[in-house]
């Protein structure tokens, strides 16, 4: 009979629920995605990277989280396109700018467009300033129709030279404040939209309530990048912006269209760290529970430990089935002969003409082995019922478990 082990099946189960939970907690905490290009991510730390606009929004009480899907359309909450490429490629499959901020304009979703500016020289180890027909490809991806589009330029915000700080008129609960960035990169606005900073032939930032959805471009990235961030009042434009502008507890910001989208995929999720620990976890599982299927756990149960059984209830079904045929007296007496028949034909004895005779060759047989004769006594009790089917049980077991000589 196989047994169980109480202590090695809680074993095994407290094993797999600390693997499967270690594999979560990991799970949370995963090292950066690999990007599909070179550079730095956009949270970055350098001159023209976002991580200080990522801690003032901690600091406002913002809830910033890092969006790195391409279905644009599921984030309620406002999303920021902080400088982003025109295009995104990812597992062979393309995703286009314009369809993803159309979508969300489309379904009344808060949106903000911050446009590039800047491009890294690699041979020159320097920053230089992006091609503006580059940057009006972008601008256009929120705008379907291309008169509705605002006109960019790079030009002063007013009198004097261009890199000094001025002072910039706002509206629509905006201080006007101090502006410093260097080459100012602003738009035109066509009669279409509402200035937030500047005024409409220059306008740093600008919101479209005639579209759709409630849409907001702001033309200059330096007006957040950690080096312009803290100069002049650009952190006083961003904390009006966000608390009167779009009264936002939480804003996502996409690092898709920087090249560092993930697309869901169970086979690189497990083959990867730490997925890769749920996938081994789950092959020793399910190995242990194959040798477990095969395989008795601790020592064997001895008889009657384990209850009855099936082949007691067996036996028990039979006799029942019998006695509702035969008559108990009847069926007593053929039990007792049948063992008395079977102990005699183990012997090799002669079959007698008569259990009288059989039952005389028996006993005389167990003298001669030197075991107490019971046959004649079983046989005389078999009307007795039970009685005389454990007389004759017993010496069967006497007579063929005990036997030193040969029968006679």
């Amino acid at each position: 009979m196989k047994g169980r082990s109480p202590f090695l099946e809680s074993l095994l189960a407290v094993t797999a629920l600390v693997s499967l939970a270690f594999s979560l907690v990991l799970s949370l905490h995963r090292p950066e995605p690999a990007t599909a290009r070179e550079g730095a991510d956009s949270f970055s730390r350098g001159p023209v990277g976002h991580r200080a606009f990522l801690e003032f929004l901690e600091a406002l009480g913002v809830k910033a989280e890092r969006f790195r899907s391409f279905v644009y359309d599921s984030p309620r909450d406002p999303l920021f396109f902080l400088e982003p490429e025109p295009e995104a490629v990812f597992g062979g499959k393309a995703f286009g700018l314009r369809p993803s901020v159309v979508s969300r304009v489309e379904m009344g979703l808060p949106t903000v467009l911050v446009l590039p500016k800047w491009k890294w020289e690699g041979k020159k180890s320097v920053f230089r300033l992006e091609d503006l027909r580059r940057v009006e490809s972008v601008l256009r991806a929120a705008f379907p129709r291309p008169e509705e589009a605002p006109m960019l330029s790079r030009k002063s915000l007013g009198p004097g030279k261009a890199d000094e700080p001025i002072l910039v008129s706002a509206a629509d609960g905006i201080p006007s404040l101090m502006v410093h960035l260097p080459m100012p990169q602003v738009m035109e606005l066509r009669n279409l939209g509402q200035p937030l900073l500047g005024r409409p032939d220059a306008c740093l930032a600008a919101g479209f309530p005639d579209r759709d959805g409630p849409l907001f471009v702001v033309s200059d990235p330096d007006l957040l990048h950690n080096f312009n961030l803290g100069r002049a009042n650009h952190g006083t434009f961003w904390a009006a912006f966000l608390g009167e502008i779009l009264q936002a507890e939480k804003v996502y910001l996409d690092e898709s269209f920087h090249g560092f989208g993930l697309l869901p995929s169970l086979g690189e999720e497990l083959a990867s760290f730490p997925g890769i620990l749920l996938l081994v976890q789950v092959i020793l599982l399910l190995l242990g529970m194959g040798w477990a299927a095969f395989h008795r756990f601790g020592p064997p149960l001895r008889v009657g430990e384990g209850g009855r059984g099936a082949a007691i209830s067996l036996v028990e079904a039979g006799a029942g089935i019998l006695e509702r045929a035969l008559p108990g007296e009847e069926l007593a007496r053929e039990y007792v002969e049948c063992i008395l028949r079977d102990a005699a034909e183990r012997l090799h004895l002669p079959p007698g003409r008569d259990m009288d005779t059989l039952a005389l060759s028996l006993d005389r047989a167990a003298s001669a082995r030197g075991v107490d004769p019971g046959a004649r006594e079983a046989l005389s009790a078999a009307h007795s019922g039970m009685e005389g089917a454990r007389r004759a049980w017993a010496f069967r077991r006497r007579l063929l478990g005990k036997g030193r000589g040969k029968s006679g």
